[in-house]
C-alpha cells in the first residue's frame, strides 16, 4: 500500500484518547468547580431545645433551577362549567343564554306531556335562564300561518296530526309576548308582491263603496215606504 495512503488513514495525534492523568485533572477542576457554586447556609432550629444545626446545600450559579410552587385548586374549589350548545361556555357573569334563532332543538316526550311541560324540558336541557311564561310553542307552517299552542294541548300529538314532513309545518320556541298570531286568511297574502297587494287593496274599496252605495240606497227605500205608510193611516183618520 503507498506510504501516502497509510499517512492518510492514521488518525492525527490531537484526536488520540486521553490519558489516565488528564482524566484525573479534569475531574479535579470539574469538582472545584461545583464546591465554589455550592453556598452552605445555616437553618435556625425550630425549637429552642434542638441545639443541632442544619446544613442545607443551594446550588448558585447557571446551572441551579428555582422551580415555584404553582397556585393548585382542589377539586372541590374548581368551578364547574356548564355546556351549552353551539360550542359556547355558559356565562356566569349574566346567567343568561339565548339560543341562535333557527337552530334545532328536541326533547324526548310522551303523548302525555303537556305544553308547559315540553317548554321546561327544553330550557332546562340547553341552559336558559329565563322565566317558562316568557315563551310558548307555536306551530308555524309554509304558508306563514302561526297558531300557539295551549297549555292544555300535548305538542307530540300535535305533531303526528301535521304529519311527518317539516317542511310543511314545524314547531317553533318563541317569545310569548312579542310573536303574533297570523291566521290562515292573512297568511295567504304574505307571499305576495306590493303591486298584488295594492291590487287586492284597490279592489276592496271598491267592493266596499259599492256596498256603501247599496245600504244608504235600502235605508231611502224603507225610509219612503215608511212615509207612505203613514200618509195613508192619515187620510183615512
Amino acid at each position: 500500500m503507498p506510504a501516502g495512503l497509510l499517512a492518510s488513514l492514521t488518525p492525527p495525534t490531537s484526536c488520540a484518547p486521553a490519558t489516565d492523568q488528564e482524566s484525573d485533572q479534569e475531574q479535579d477542576s470539574y469538582s472545584q468547580h461545583f464546591e465554589d457554586n455550592v453556598e452552605p447556609s445555616v437553618q435556625d432550629p425550630s425549637s429552642e431545645d434542638e441545639e443541632q444545626t442544619t446544613v442545607v446545600r443551594r446550588r448558585t450559579g447557571p446551572a441551579a433551577i428555582k422551580r415555584r410552587a404553582g397556585h393548585r385548586r382542589s377539586r372541590s374549589s374548581k368551578l364547574r362549567r356548564r355546556c351549552s350548545i353551539n360550542g359556547h361556555f355558559y356565562n356566569r357573569e349574566t346567567s343568561f343564554f339565548t339560543p341562535p334563532f333557527g337552530s334545532q332543538m328536541s326533547v324526548w316526550v310522551t303523548s302525555l306531556v303537556s305544553t308547559q311541560e315540553v317548554i321546561n324540558l327544553m330550557l332546562d336541557k340547553y341552559k336558559v335562564d329565563s322565566q317558562p311564561s316568557n315563551f310558548a310553542l307555536f306551530v308555524v307552517r309554509d304558508n306563514g300561518e302561526q297558531r300557539r299552542l295551549q297549555d292544555e294541548e300535548y305538542p307530540l300529538l300535535v305533531r303526528v296530526m301535521l304529519g311527518p314532513h317539516e317542511d310543511v309545518a314545524k314547531l317553533y320556541l318563541m317569545d310569548r309576548h312579542n310573536t303574533d298570531e297570523i291566521s290562515c286568511e292573512v297568511a295567504q297574502f304574505l307571499n305576495l308582491s306590493t303591486t298584488e297587494c295594492r291590487s287586492i287593496l284597490e279592489r276592496y274599496s271598491y267592493e266596499e263603496e259599492r256596498e256603501v252605495r247599496r245600504v244608504k240606497a235600502k235605508f231611502r227605500e224603507m225610509r219612503r215606504r215608511m212615509k207612505q205608510r203613514m200618509e195613508e193611516l192619515k187620510v183615512r183618520l
